[in-house]
């Protein structure tokens, strides 16, 4: 059973680069899903559960997060890190 990973980093050409070297190396382990568009994150959401996510800043903001088992922050250390949460 592979792990439902979704990569959800509003800089596109960073989440596609990401999702092809996790498909080139780790194809047995993950299923891999990529949303770039904080308005279709919502959408993916409501029509599937994901294991993993890894989601940057903008795309966790006021997203419900309860269909991912594990989401994880990137963070590029530029922003203020609580306070863009707590927003």
């Amino acid at each position: 059973m592979k792990i439902q990973l979704l990569i959800a980093i509003s800089e596109s050409d960073y989440a596609e680069h990401l999702s092809r070297v996790l498909t080139k190396k780790c194809t047995d382990i993950f299923e891999l899903s990529v949303c770039s568009a904080p308005r279709l994150l919502e959408e993916m959401l409501s029509k599937r559960r994901f294991d993993v996510a890894l989601l940057d800043i903008e795309m966790a903001g006021d997203t419900d997060l309860s269909a991912i088992r594990l989401p994880l922050l990137v963070w590029d250390g530029t922003s203020e890190l609580e306070e863009t949460l707590q927003s």
